[in-house]
């Protein structure tokens, strides 16, 4: 859907506005609600997909959807504070405005992400099982598709929990309500935590699925070269070969 300010009725010309400018909005994310929450709700799916990617031992492709992620947002940050900006610029000379603090504003708007972030994940995604179908579990068991989920859920709720309750933020957030790195840095590094453990739970399970050969089994090192099996070795590379 395009959707831009009216031209001039009187004023048409080949372009479609008066700079040519339009915006693709998704009608899904066209909500009413409090700020905070497109963004929210976009990190979800990426996240839930890191997280299965992780399990399966994808690192890179993991890498590639954080990047991407913080990409978005510090896109989504610098855009809205051009605007904000304007928005001051505009106001200042109007009476009964208040000045827009803008870096309280950002915090704002990434704890409600956050908050919105963690409903999704963990009310869609983790109690009702909502586009988890669409989820690559290949190679992965019952047991561990079911782990992973159980991550997801875990860090909706957290999210949640600092998103919506104060008094759990301001365990977290020791410089108060309003500090948007240190919310970053929370937020970015719970995500990583959780995926870098997904990351080395996989690869412990394939050490200990790995098969162990005879010398690991009999507790022999290949240096024992006077055991049996050093002898069934130089045997076997003695015999001549056979030609037909």
């Amino acid at each position: 859907m395009l959707v831009e300010r009216k031209p001039d009725p009187f004023q048409l010309s080949s372009s479609y506005g008066p700079n040519g400018d339009f915006l693709l909005c998704d009608w899904e994310m066209a909500h009413c609600g409090h700020k905070g929450r497109d963004v929210g709700t976009f990190f979800t799916f990426p996240i839930m997909s890191a997280c299965y990617l992780a399990a399966r031992g994808q690192k890179d492709k993991c890498d590639n959807i954080l990047s991407s992620l913080k990409q978005f947002w510090n896109t989504y940050k610098t855009v809205l504070v051009e605007g904000l900006k304007s928005k001051r610029k505009a106001s200042s000379g109007s009476e009964g405005d208040n000045v827009i603090d803008i870096d309280r504003y950002l915090a704002d708007v990434f704890r409600s992400a956050i908050a919105f972030y963690g409903f999704f994940s963990f009310i869609a995604f983790y109690l009702f099982g909502s586009m988890t179908e669409y989820n690559e579990t290949e190679g992965l068991n019952d047991r561990e598709n079911k782990a992973v989920m159980g991550i997801v859920g875990w860090i909706g709720l957290r999210s949640m929990q600092v998103g919506l309750v104060d008094e759990a933020a301001k365990q977290v957030f020791r410089d108060g309500l309003h500090n948007l790195p240190e919310m970053e840095e929370f937020f970015f590094g719970m995500i990583s935590n959780e995926i870098d453990q997904l990351l080395a739970a996989r690869s412990h399970r394939r050490r200990s699925r790995r098969r162990s050969s005879i010398l690991r089994e009999s507790g022999r090192l290949v240096s024992d070269s006077e055991s049996g099996f050093g002898m069934i070795v130089r045997r076997l590379s003695q015999q001549p070969i056979i030609k037909e």
